[in-house]
């Protein structure tokens, strides 16, 4: 088949709470250009099977279509590729060190109105133990990108990687870009949602008491509410809530 997609971790192992990234590449042999859509946000058409350490097996759906996002659409031109990496713990949550298969699916009709084939499309992952010095190396190395550059998709990547090492390790990181990258709340509140230690609680308190809509004073009182009632928040990342 002329036009090939494959799917390929970035690193086959990594410490428990760190972020798990994966890419997405396409190889367009033909002559002519494709036109893809990848969905919203160029996430929605991508959903999982995933074999747990236990033998477990979950069916991880596609993401939300619904809201504000980007488009998905891409066009490769002929003879050309693309690559896309993403972060997989947007769709799972890893809760143990272990071996976990993954395996990825595409929207089926994307596939075939662009006469593509998916040639590689499981992954295999090793989660070791918890490390926190690998932790904080991977927060500093996140918080570096996020400070030096001025490009508002890099400093938005960084930020949602950042939310996802879901560790203590990570809060006194997030307080420092929420400092710098005052915008980036979007991505990293609901990491302090997630980790949900008394130290993130009392950053989500701090945001929520400065009561400035542009620093997600909303969002962090949502988080606030919801774990002040024994709840496990749902992650959101805007300021409005449905």
């Amino acid at each position: 088949m002329s036009i090939v997609i494959a799917f390929k971790l970035l690193l086959a192992t990594v410490p428990l709470n760190a972020p798990v990234y994966f890419d997405l590449e396409i190889a367009n042999n033909s002559n002519q250009a494709i036109a893809l859509d990848l969905g919203h946000n160029h996430k929605s058409a991508l959903s999982f099977t995933i074999k747990a350490p236990g033998g477990e097996v979950v069916e991880v759906p596609a993401l939300s279509s619904s809201g504000l996002g980007a488009i998905g659409r891409i066009q490769v031109e002929a003879s050309g590729n693309y690559k896309r990496r993403y972060i997989l713990n947007e769709w799972y949550r890893f809760a143990a060190p272990g071996k976990y298969s993954i395996q990825v699916h595409l929207n089926p009709e994307m596939l075939t109105a662009s006469g593509a084939t998916v040639q590689q499309s499981k992954m295999e992952l090793t989660l070791t133990p918890r490390d926190a010095q690998a932790l904080e190396r991977i927060c500093k190395e996140l918080l570096n990108q996020l400070s030096n550059t001025s490009d508002a998709e890099q400093i938005a990547n960084a930020a949602l990687a950042l939310s996802y090492v879901s560790d203590p390790v990570a809060v006194s990181y997030i307080s420092e870009a929420l400092k710098q990258r005052k915008y980036s709340w979007q991505h990293l509140i609901p990491g302090l949602g997630e980790i949900r230690t008394p130290e993130a609680i009392d950053l989500l308190k701090q945001i929520d008491k400065q009561g400035d809509v542009e620093a997600g004073a909303a969002l962090a009182r949502y988080y606030l509410e919801a774990l002040g009632k024994g709840k496990v928040p749902e992650r959101r990342d805007r300021l409005y809530i449905d």
